[in-house]
């Protein structure tokens, strides 16, 4: 959760070796994008890129779609952002 006490979004795209995907994470404390740590948004580099925080899932769903990749969007199995 953010400093407010409500709950931030991350949208994750990967565009290299095969895989061109867009998925939506909690931004905060998900095991898969971020080993239960928040997530870097500066880090990026040539394969993949986080956008965001988004502090409504309808934000960052909205922002995934526009990545326009062919694989999603999708949300995250594990945090289940659709749920928050």
């Amino acid at each position: 959760m953010s400093a407010e006490g409500t709950t931030q979004f991350a949208v994750f795209e990967k565009y290299t070796f095969g895989e061109d995907l867009t998925r939506i994470h909690v931004a905060e404390g998900c095991e898969v994008a971020s080993v239960g740590q928040p997530i870097d948004f500066s880090e990026a580099n040539e394969n993949f890129a986080w956008h965001g925080p988004f502090s409504s899932y309808v934000g960052a769903r909205v922002a995934a779609s526009e990545c326009g990749r062919r694989d999603g969007p999708y949300d995250c199995p594990v945090c289940k952002p659709q749920e928050q």
